[in-house]
């Protein structure tokens, strides 16, 4: 093998490793653009979830923890913990929330409280948060709860801004 060949193959693998790379960070830079973030805020009888991000948030469920999640440090916490459905009650589904917008609930606080939600193009995200901080996992991390239970019929209930 020739020094030229192998100086060769070396550039092309080099140009391929660039190209995956500037792929990547393109497609993070583009799914960041569009990305919801939410964050709640629980005020005196009332809860206050803003949207800072740049992307409308849609399928919003609300969902209030229970057991471990309402005593443990969320940034340590396994994430593992959210999918047990024994964790999870009082689900609700929330109106879309326009990016750089808030929306007021009447609620009461029980400790800790998880959103999951989806942005424009079906990425999925989750938030918990109690009085031991708050936690953003990339991805649908609470059980899923359909809006409509297909053997009933029953619609799962809307929370209304106040």
């Amino acid at each position: 093998m020739s020094v030229e060949l192998v100086v060769s193959i070396i550039a092309v693998l080099v140009s391929l490793i660039s190209f995956e790379i500037n792929r990547r960070a393109a497609n993070a830079a583009e799914r960041h653009g569009r990305m919801p973030i939410l964050t709640p805020q629980i005020e005196k009888n009332a809860l206050v979830i803003r949207n800072v991000g740049n992307g409308p948030a849609l399928n919003i469920v609300l969902a209030d923890a229970t057991g471990i999640l309402t005593t443990t440090d969320l940034r340590k916490t396994d994430v593992s913990l959210y999918a047990h459905k024994d964790n999870w009650e009082s689900f609700r589904h929330l109106r879309p929330i326009p990016p750089r917008t808030e929306h007021r609930y009447s609620w009461t606080y029980k400790g800790a409280l998880g959103l999951t939600y989806t942005d424009a193009l079906g990425g999925s995200y989750t938030v918990l948060a109690s009085r031991y901080g708050t936690k953003v996992v990339d991805g649908m991390a609470m059980p899923y709860k359909p809006f409509i239970d297909e053997a009933t019929g029953d619609e799962m209930p809307y929370l209304v801004e106040r």
